[in-house]
């Protein structure tokens, strides 16, 4: 995936569990893809989490009608090491996005970068959805 192809446009990055995901979180970001021409969602299933097979995935994406883009299953940890998903070896460490260096802890981890490619925002599970609408439309 080309994240270029998405300058000037917000980026929403989550890592998720597909086996148990939390609907209302998904069902937020759906929204605000649907209702944003300025903002791109990506989902990551996370193998760190449990079972992230092609089966789990396409069932969550099709339960919940979902239009955002799902990539397939990666490692979001940084002990995953080499394995990590290179989208999330540049979210976790400070010397690639030069803001952060928090790891991918818990799935429903969001991570927002802005229009010109700046990590601004990390938000842990289980912010509320309100937090997260009011970030993707500033």
């Amino acid at each position: 995936m080309n994240l270029g192809t998405y300058a000037g446009k917000k980026i929403i990055v989550l890592e998720f569990d597909p086996v148990n995901y939390d609907a209302s979180q998904l069902l937020t970001l759906d929204t605000i893809q649907r209702t944003n021409a300025q903002v791109q969602v990506i989902a990551v299933p996370a193998k760190d989490f449990g079972p992230a097979n092609l089966t789990a995935i396409q069932t969550v994406i099709q339960n919940l009608n979902l239009s955002f883009i799902v990539t397939k299953a990666g490692y979001v940890k940084k002990s995953a090491g080499a394995n990590q998903q290179n989208l999330f070896n540049w979210l976790t460490h400070v010397n690639e996005n030069t803001h952060f260096d928090n790891d991918a802890d818990d799935p429903g981890q969001i991570f927002i970068v802005n229009g010109e490619g700046v990590l601004y925002a990390m938000l842990d599970k289980g912010t509320p959805n309100s937090v997260v609408k009011e970030l993707a439309n500033q």
